[in-house]
Order: structure tokens, then sequence, then C-alpha cells
């Protein structure tokens, strides 16, 4: 992106004068060095561009992109518009971007093979059909499979699974996911199998845990990956990666890594890493109950809320009832 474009944007959007100077005077004085053997060579001047890494990086292409828009609205509504990529010459000839052919492709819908003959003999570029990434998540028009879904791993903050959590248990209970009120029976006790008196719902949180431990098992099972070959190269450095502790320097993401590694040891060695199986060995088991062989998936949401909220004297009786009622229907257990 062209640095006159830049000052030219950050004036006519009503920024001060001597702020815009200083934006300038930082974008100016770039140079950089390269290095040769360990040594720095001489140092070059830059000429145009922004820097990644930069913290007014993102800031000053946003308001450079910002250029972009009239362009879109005032084509759209011209009457020989047909597609965007036509009127980007203008927006391209003002800030100094240009596609980059290798990184780019088009994807078409509902257009016949004619109008996308005639598209792709103008813009030149290769044509591709969804599902593609963005970010590492999949972006396709159909539901994602489980497949892609376990590649998709956060770290989440215990105040961030709280409020999902939360999302979750008053859309179980009152149909909604703004509904403050507690529900009938805690949320723990939801999330347990259903052979021991739940209904199978998973612990967001101790889920979280397996799933970072899958990173841990990648980085110990030196899988291929950029993020493992870092990992190795910044902080391990040959080092055994099972007994190693994180610097005070370190993120909070990589000390929080570190620390699910403890909780998933015995399965960092292993050839294949589940994070079900993990999930499970993490969760403290309860003890089966009695009533959940008798009843359908149905009928456990009515049998667990009796026992649970204890609106009979005692748990056998409970069962006993329930029981009854539906081995004395003329349809049997649902």
């Amino acid at each position: 992106m062209d640095w006159d474009f830049i000052k030219d944007m950050l004036v006519a959007l009503g920024f001060p004068y001597h702020f815009v100077k200083i934006i300038v005077t930082c974008l100016t004085s770039t140079t950089f060095a390269l290095t040769v053997n360990g040594s720095p060579l001489k140092f070059l001047k830059a000429k145009r561009g922004l820097r990644q890494g930069d913290p007014m990086y993102p800031l000053l292409f946003v308001l450079g992109m910002e250029y972009l828009s009239p362009i879109l609205k005032c084509t759209s509504q011209d009457e020989s518009f047909m597609f965007h990529l036509r009127w980007l010459e203008s927006f391209t000839d003002a800030s100094g971007l240009h596609a980059n052919s290798s990184k780019s492709a088009i994807y078409l819908a509902v257009l016949s093979k004619e109008h996308q003959f005639d598209i792709l003999r103008q813009i030149n570029l290769p044509l591709r059909k969804l599902q593609f990434r963005y970010l590492g998540v999949p972006l396709n028009s159909r539901s994602i499979s489980a497949f892609d879904c376990e590649k998709l791993i956060f770290l989440l903050p215990k105040k961030v699974i709280k409020q999902v959590n939360s999302i979750c248990r008053s859309f179980f209970w009152h149909y909604d996911g703004i509904d403050s009120k507690p529900g009938n029976v805690k949320w723990d006790s939801l999330c347990k199998p259903k052979k021991e008196g739940g209904l199978g719902i998973r612990n967001l949180e101790i889920w979280n845990l397996a799933a970072i431990g899958k990173i841990a098992w990648h980085i110990s099972s030196l899988q291929e990956s950029l993020w493992v070959r870092w990992v190795h190269g910044v902080y391990t450095k040959g080092g055994n990666w099972l007994i190693f502790n994180p610097p005070v320097t370190a993120s909070w993401a990589f000390k929080k890594l570190c620390k699910v590694k403890g909780l998933v040891s015995q399965w960092l060695s292993a050839v294949q890493y589940s994070v079900s199986s993990v999930y499970d060995s993490l969760r403290v088991p309860s003890p089966p109950v009695k009533w959940a062989s008798l009843v359908s998936l149905m009928m456990t949401l009515v049998v667990f809320v009796v026992v649970e909220v204890n609106l009979l004297s005692t748990y056998s009786l409970a069962v006993t009832i329930v029981s009854n009622a539906l081995f004395s229907s003329p349809h049997g257990l649902m």
C-alpha cells in the first residue's frame, strides 16, 4: 500500500495534521537489514508498504480499504455493472495494492456455463469450489463434518466457558439463551452419562482440556506442522517435552498448554490421541443408576428430574412409580 495513499486517506477522514505527520514519519523511517551467516548487512530503506507485525498495520489497512467501499457502491448502481473485479482498477491505481493471483481464486454459484466462462475469461483467476479455509476455519455452504471440527481447537478461559454453559443452560430449561434463572437440576448433573443418571451432555470445561491435550500430543509425537517445529525450536530446543516447564516470559496460552500437558501425560506417548477417550478419563465418574436401563431416551429427562429434584420421598419410590407407568402403558416403552 502506497504511503501517499495512506496519507491522503488520513487527511480525507479528518485526522489532525499533527497526527497524520507522526504516522507518516513512522512509515517513512522504516529500514530493513538482511542477515547473512548470522551478521546483518547494510540497512535498506523502505519505499512503500506496511510492515507485518507493526501494531499500526491492521488499523491503517482498514482505513485504506475504506476507499474501496464507495467504489463498489457507486459501480453497483451502474447499469453495465456485472461483477466487482472489473471495477477494481481504480482502487489498484490509487492504493498500489494488487491481487496476488497465486493466492486468489473465484467462487461462482447459480450461473450458467456461458456466464461462468465470460467471467473467468475477463478476470483470469482459477475457479474453485467450496469448501475452503479462512484462518483455519472451513467455509462451506453445507454443515462441516466432525473431522473439520476436530482441527478447530481453542484455549477457552474459564469465564468464556461459564458464559457458554449459562447460555446452554438457559436454552435447555427456558427455551432461550438470555434467561439467568437457574434450572431445576445442576448443570454438572446433566453432563453425566446416561448410565450415571445424566443426559450425556458434554462438560465443556473438561472437553476443552481434552482438546487442548491433543495439541500437547502433537508436540510430543513430533507431528509435521510449523507450530510443532516452532515450539521445539523456540522453547524445548531439543529437550524433553514431557518434563518441560514454561519460562516466566511465555504467553498465557502456552502456559495453559503446559499445565494441561500434565493432566494428559499418560496419553502423550500413545500412537493415536482420542479426545473422547481422554475426556472420559478426565471426568470423575459417578455410580450407575438402576433406572437408566428401564426408560427410553424420551423419558430419561422425566425420571432424571423426578429423582434429582426429590419430588418424591425416596429414590426407590420414584423408580417404582415411573417404571409401573411405563410398563402398564398399552404401547410399552416408547
